[in-house]
């Protein structure tokens, strides 16, 4: 392509550069912004799917809530064992189980937060409460079963997630 005659050698690049400009931005904004939304969504589904569908999931918390009652010095110690929070039963290896899945339920959580893949700000908005204080329920439980297992990393994406919320509510 030949500049025009008008003798401006650099005006007849602009348009193009101006338009790859453009584009490029667009497509920078576009890209955050289908993050954005595909966050949202996966967030919204994950919490359809498990924690507002899944009986399983209710009678997780249903359970938790009897293993660390909120009336407990605020963080009962449980000793790295399950203590029933009634005294009255002892937890079966299905309730150790269902623990298990409520608290992982938490650190996949934190974890998708973390990389980006579901919304901090909704599922705060959704969960801010349920996540800060069944930390602090559970927190002394899951450092004495770190310290019993060797595994210093057990929920702690979990840990920074609630202890990151917990001065800082939605």
């Amino acid at each position: 392509m030949n500049p025009p005659p008008s003798g401006d050698s650099v005006g007849w690049l602009t348009s193009p550069v101006a338009i790859l400009l453009a584009s490029g931005i667009g497509a920078l904004l576009a890209y955050f912004y289908h993050r954005h939304v595909s966050a949202l969504k996966s967030t919204i589904d994950f919490v359809a799917a498990t924690e507002v569908a899944s009986s399983e999931w209710k009678n997780a918390q249903k359970l938790f809530a009897r293993l660390f009652p909120k009336d407990a010095n605020p963080r009962p110690d449980h000793g790295g064992e399950i203590q029933a929070g009634n005294g009255d039963d002892e937890p079966t290896a299905e309730d150790v189980a269902m623990l298990s899945m409520f608290l992982d339920h938490f650190e996949f959580v934190a974890a998708a937060i973390h990389n980006g893949s579901m919304s901090e700000k909704l599922y705060k908005q959704w969960s801010y409460s349920r996540v800060v204080n069944s930390w602090r329920n559970a927190e002394r439980y899951i450092e004495a079963r770190r310290e019993k297992t060797g595994q210093t990393t057990l929920y702690s994406e979990f840990q920074k997630l609630a202890e990151k919320w917990s001065d800082n509510p939605p």
